[in-house]
């Protein structure tokens, strides 16, 4: 199990494929600061931007424990039809989604 404690800073730091712009709600019901709208532009793989709350409307709506698992690339945008924490996106914006949400490898060395 993964979990984001800084939801920016992972938008931030993440892979990307292609360039685009998005924007995800982000609900977190234990660190306040996670629970925003974000918009994301990213171009070559790296995010350029990440601006909080620029009131742009959410592509999508995400638990940040389903945003956590999706971003480091446990799941990808094929996954989303059977998560409940997961909704408000269109199939439309499922091809913009499989930009960000895509099977990485993951490898963690930090322990606790």
């Amino acid at each position: 199990m993964v979990r984001f404690v800084n939801a920016e800073a992972a938008l931030k730091a993440a892979s990307y494929r292609g360039n685009a712009r998005l924007t995800l709600e982000i609900l977190d019901s234990q660190i306040a600061e996670n629970n925003a709208h974000f918009t994301v532009c990213f171009e070559e793989g790296k995010a350029l931007s990440v601006r909080r709350d620029a009131g742009e409307k959410a592509a999508i709506h995400m638990d940040i424990s389903e945003f956590s698992r999706f971003l480091i690339g446990a799941a990808d945008v094929s996954a989303l039809a059977f998560i409940r924490r997961v909704y408000g996106y269109s199939r439309e914006d499922l091809e913009l989604l499989g930009h960000i949400f895509y099977h990485k490898p993951c490898f963690l060395t930090e322990y606790f």
